[in-house]
């Protein structure tokens, strides 16, 4: 196993700094805060490459992980609510995306014979799930749910780099097919896997200002109200 050449050792110092200052600037949102460290993390780790997901997996999880530490400080700034066509547009981008992805895994599994594994069925109810989640303004199920898929995509890279090191009998713990699907090039000269993992990724992006948008049209309190009525 090679080492890190000097300039990725400088940009995981960096990555390290970076996290650091932010999560201490978000001390006063912890939920922010929270979600920076963990997404600096998680991008740190991949960046060491101790994840055996190879290159495209570990620029997944290194992206996955960038979201949250670019976008915490902007959506932590002030406490305003979100403006209503912003909120609106990030609600049908989501709700757009899941149902495309949707409808082209279907594409696949109907018009061009696909067989899909266990994984990808994973994958599709993910996307049911983001979709009618969003139509429910329900975004916090909606993230966990685009978590899930991107797990499950994420897995599937992983099947393909064991594929690579001539270890398919690992790919039986879920499907026979589950590595040859997971490995397959259709949009690119990548496993079909990793433009399932950036699309995860993309629905991440977007639905995270969403979980801003929905703790700002939480209902007020109890106590808040009966103050205001007396």
């Amino acid at each position: 196993h090679q080492g890190l050449p000097w300039w990725m050792k400088l940009a995981v110092v960096a990555l390290m700094l970076s996290t650091t200052y932010t999560t201490a600037t978000l001390a006063h949102r912890p939920f922010w805060a929270v979600l920076a460290a963990l997404g600096g993390t998680v991008a740190v780790v991949a960046e060491l490459r101790w994840l055996p997901v190879g290159s495209f997996g570990q620029i997944l999880v290194i992206a996955f992980g960038l979201i949250p530490l670019v976008l915490g400080p902007f959506l932590a700034r002030s406490t305003a609510p979100l403006p209503h066509p912003l909120y609106l547009a990030l609600l049908g981008s989501v709700a757009g995306i899941a149902a495309l992805s949707l409808a082209v895994a279907l594409w696949l599994q109907f018009a061009r014979e696909w067989e899909p594994c266990v994984l990808c069925y994973i994958e599709r109810v993910s996307l049911v799930v983001i979709f009618f989640a969003i139509l429910a303004r329900l975004p916090w199920v909606a993230l966990l749910a685009i978590l899930s898929g991107f797990l499950a995509s994420l897995y599937q890279v992983y099947e393909t780099v064991l594929a690579a090191r001539d270890t398919t009998g690992f790919c039986s713990l879920f499907s026979h097919v589950s590595c040859a699907v997971a490995g397959s090039r259709v949009f690119g000269p990548w496993p079909i896997a990793v433009d399932s993992g950036a699309v995860f990724t993309l629905l991440f992006a977007l639905a995270l200002p969403m979980l801003k948008g929905a703790a700002d049209k939480r209902p007020r309190s109890v106590s808040h109200t009966i103050a205001e009525r007396s």
